[in-house]
């Protein structure tokens, strides 16, 4: 074998270095994407100078090939990324003619044909839905946007939990690709003494709340050290199945499969870290895809595969 020269042998250490510091693994032995970040897009007319810093939400692309993602502290920003965690800056966009001023995207998926995409502003309790093609994404404009509020069922089916509680906002949205219909996911109500997130189903017209239902420690949603007054920040259909729906805790630690039918929810993954905000479930792939918000650093995309 050829003897490495010096110059050979530190050109090999830094790219091992530079691999080892894009890529680590937990604890459980997750893998954990530190690369994740959006620089500027190429070749586009809006500037997405920014790093991702405060991820809410994910959504597998409707190809599957990639994920969606939006962040707390940009209101009208949507990213795209690589399974592996890397940006597509040339795919990511600006909502045009965006309808608040304030940020707190929380929550972002698609329809089951890939033409719509919804969004949750949380402090509005509202649902954004646009218009988008995997080819013409950057074309997203006029968005409709519909508050909980205003549409039907509301005072019976949402108001009751909700009481003066200001934290009680959207954190999740997902597509059931079977009914079609939009479950939306509010962080923390409470009713009786007793916490824990709020599953509102809702016509995709958005006109219409159908039903809802709360998740507390009676349910099944107990964190991993035993509380029962837990959160949910970010859910996924099980589009392997007919009424269950994969759901992330920040505060429990843990990601849930929920039966809607049976109002039963049973620990899937204990993630054993704070801040996981969204959740995309790959059935093709069998991989799960978990978001953390970063703060001030920066936010992780952790897999695991399906057990």
């Amino acid at each position: 074998m050829k003897k490495l020269s010096k110059r050979e042998y530190l050109i090999i250490c830094f790219v091992l270095l530079t691999a080892t510091l894009n890529t680590s693994f937990a604890c459980d032995g997750a893998k954990i994407n530190k690369n994740y970040h959006i620089t500027k897009p190429q070749g586009h007319n809006i500037d997405i100078d920014v790093q991702l810093t405060e991820a809410s939400g994910l959504a597998l692309a409707h190809a599957g090939k990639s994920l969606w993602t939006v962040s707390d502290n940009k209101k009208d920003l949507v990213f795209k990324m690589t399974l592996q965690g890397k940006s597509k800056d040339s795919e990511s966009f600006k909502i045009v003619n965006y309808p608040y001023i304030r940020p707190d995207l929380e929550g972002i998926c698609l329809s089951d044909d890939g033409q719509y995409m919804y969004l949750v502003q949380e402090r509005e309790l509202a649902i954004i839905k646009i218009m988008v093609t995997e080819k013409s994404i950057n074309a997203a404009r006029n968005p409709l946007s519909v508050k909980l509020s205003s549409m039907k069922n509301y005072s019976t089916k949402v108001q009751p939990y909700l009481g003066e509680n200001e934290n009680s906002g959207l954190e999740g949205i997902t597509f059931h690709t079977g009914s079609k219909d939009i479950y939306a996911l509010i962080e923390k109500v409470e009713k009786g003494g007793k916490k824990g997130p709020l599953l509102v189903q809702i016509d995709n017209t958005l006109t219409t709340i159908i039903e809802s239902k709360f998740l507390n420690g009676d349910t099944g949603f107990v964190s991993v050290d035993g509380d029962k007054k837990i959160d949910g920040s970010g859910i996924d259909f099980d589009r392997t199945s007919e009424n269950r729906f994969y759901i992330v805790s920040d505060e429990g630690q843990r990601l849930f499969l929920y039966d809607w039918q049976s109002n039963r929810a049973t620990p899937e993954i204990d993630l054993n870290y704070r801040h996981a905000e969204g959740v995309a479930y790959d059935p093709a792939g069998k991989m799960f895809y978990i978001v953390t918000d970063g703060g001030k650093k920066k936010s992780k995309l952790y897999t695991y595969p399906k057990q």
